[in-house]
């Protein structure tokens, strides 16, 4: 027991307590989390719509967590990251609390777009705080920190939207959503208040006049990987809990505890994994943790109970660990010198597009034949981790030439 002792309180080690409290910021607003993983399963048994419409709906999503990306990048320029998320913490509320109460599809998606745009302001402003805040040393343990925080609270959220919904209580977990981004933004005040130190400031305003990302070919390459990785990820929100309940026959308690299983292996294990892997190639990790995540997807279509998705959530769950944290490293490890705003707000933007992506392709997919989905994840099991080993390769010729200098 001491030497696994001792190897979680290294990987606890060495961050600092604004890393610390930007991840409690993110526990608190995933804690009430609770309506995008059955949101499709909301539209499809109280609204009415179809399953192939329902699905369309996370697609709004996704084009108003584009929208935000950008938004919040450029904010996070000119006000800082803490202000911008303290925004988008206080704004989002009152889209939640009304969504519930429309029943056309257009003022749903209405609602849904300015929910999505105002909330994922918050994902560019917390990736650049967290880079701002933390030893260069240190990035993957600071963002899998980030990561564990949000996920313990993703932890809390499904179970809890799992058992409203099927207690029929949906009004209810539309409320939990409302409340807890406005507890997370007392916490924020009460903790950074509304001023950021002078020199992050300062290296701030440096920023804006440095290169951004349209010129780095391999950070490009990079950002279209993630793309299609993110198509993948992002039917873990779309066809795959309506896959797992009219395919699979799983009650919404029952789909409810697959995400339980996949946050409660991050909250344990990522960030003993991440430390242990610190200093390693950050793109050959991402390379085997989208496979593992492709992998894990499609193995949904070789069929079997609740157990058997059980088990494949380990698998896409181990896929994610490794892939999240060390993704975003490779992000900022790139921004360095440059704009780091531009740069993580562009990956930032990705994010979401995948979002919009997934459930577009996902439900085309679907209509044609569930199943077709998952087999497309397992061509991507191969496809992807290619893509990434190409631009391990070119990014090592890349820095064999820079160590070499002009000749």
């Amino acid at each position: 027991m001491r030497p696994l002792f001792d190897a979680y309180r290294q990987a606890y080690s060495g961050l600092p307590r604004e890393v610390w409290m930007l991840s409690a910021l993110m526990f608190v607003s995933r804690c009430g989390s609770t309506v995008l993983p059955f949101l499709t399963i909301f539209l499809v048994k109280v609204k009415g719509f179809e399953p192939e419409v329902a699905v369309q709906f996370l697609a709004v999503y996704g084009v108003g967590g584009i929208l935000g990306s950008l938004l919040g990048a450029r904010l996070c320029e000119w006000f800082g990251p803490l202000r911008t998320l303290l925004a988008s913490l206080v704004l989002r509320a009152p889209g939640y609390l009304i969504m519930p109460h429309f029943d056309s599809g257009a003022a749903i998606g209405l609602a849904l777009l300015y929910v999505s745009l105002i909330a994922e302001m918050s994902r560019p402003a917390i990736a650049i705080a967290t880079t701002d805040y933390s030893p260069g040393d240190a990035l993957a343990k600071s963002f899998a920190l980030n990561r564990l925080a949000a996920n313990l609270g993703f932890s809390i959220a499904p179970a809890v939207g799992g058992l409203l919904a099927a207690a029929g209580y949906w009004d209810a977990m539309f409320w939990v959503n409302t409340v807890t981004p406005l507890l997370a933004a007392a916490a924020e005040l009460w903790s950074f208040g509304l001023h950021e130190p002078p020199h992050i400031a300062q290296d701030r305003r440096e920023f804006r006049g440095l290169a951004g990302p349209w010129s780095d070919r391999h950070y490009l390459w990079f950002l279209a990987l993630q793309l299609l990785s993110g198509v993948v990820f992002f039917q873990m929100m779309s066809t795959y809990p309506l896959y797992l309940s009219e395919q699979v026959h799983m009650s919404e308690d029952q789909i409810g505890f697959l995400f339980v299983i996949n946050t409660s292996l991050i909250v344990l294990l990522e960030m003993l994994v991440t430390d242990r892997l610190r200093g390693r190639s950050a793109i050959n990790l991402v390379s085997l943790g989208v496979c593992l995540l492709c992998l894990g997807f499609g193995g949904t279509v070789l069929g079997g109970g609740a157990g058997a998705m059980a088990a494949l959530a380990v698998v896409w769950t181990a896929g994610e660990m490794l892939s999240a944290p060390f993704a975003i490293t490779y992000a900022a490890e790139r921004a360095a010198g440059r704009n780091r705003a531009a740069y993580l707000g562009l990956n930032s933007v990705v994010f979401s597009v995948s979002a919009v992506g997934a459930p577009l392709i996902g439900g085309l997919l679907y209509a044609i034949d569930p199943q077709l989905v998952w087999w497309c994840c397992l061509a991507m099991a191969v496809a992807l981790p290619l893509g990434y080993w190409v631009l391990a390769r070119q990014d090592a010729k890349q820095a064999e030439a820079a160590a070499a200098g002009p000749q």
